[in-house]
């Protein structure tokens, strides 16, 4: 880890924390919007200020990619950035994603916006810490997980209840089985 660095991953491991722990119990709240933008600006500041673009060569047609890189002596790069979809300039922006003004933007707008948030903190992730797939991942989880709660105004939960002539019973929502359900006439 470069110099300098310990206390950027503090903070953007402190907003990461409670963009986890809140999106799990109420992941359609404003609250999760807000620890959403305050980490995307953290993410967005550290690659903006302390590291540089670095061009990929791409081998798909039309498309170009870069990389991150930390300034000074570190030959450590992020993961491959779209150059088309990142947008650095995004965290002017950044109160389109309450709930009214993301559907404002137009739709290639809203999917810069989108992919910008996801890969800014990969990218961060990328460079503040060595071999660690799981953060961004998990990251990436709570983003949908709100953004599909905010859309359908509902909470995900991990159980659903289930009335049955016996009485209720709960089901874990990830052993549940719906191609196997038939309707019996």
């Amino acid at each position: 880890m470069a110099a300098g660095t310990s206390p950027i991953l503090a903070s953007i491991a402190r907003r990461y924390e409670l963009v986890k722990k809140q999106g799990l119990h109420t992941a359609q709240s404003t609250e999760v919007s807000d620890f959403i933008i305050e980490l995307t600006q953290a993410c967005l500041d550290f690659l903006s200020s302390r590291c540089l673009s670095v061009p990929l060569v791409s081998k798909v047609p039309g498309k170009q990619y870069f990389s991150f890189k930390l300034t000074g002596k570190s030959n450590k790069i992020s993961r491959p950035v779209n150059r088309q979809l990142f947008n650095l300039d995004l965290r002017t922006k950044l109160k389109y994603f309450q709930k009214a003004e993301l559907v404002k933007l137009p739709l290639t707008d809203r999917a810069s916006f989108l992919y910008t948030v996801a890969m800014g903190y990969c990218c961060a992730t990328d460079l503040l810490k060595t071999g660690d797939q799981k953060t961004p991942a998990t990251f990436f989880e709570c983003l949908i997980r709100h953004l599909l709660a905010r859309t359908l105004g509902v909470n995900p939960r991990t159980q659903v209840e289930v009335l049955r002539l016996e009485g209720r019973r709960h089901y874990s929502t990830d052993r549940l089985n719906i191609r196997s359900w038939r309707h019996k006439a």
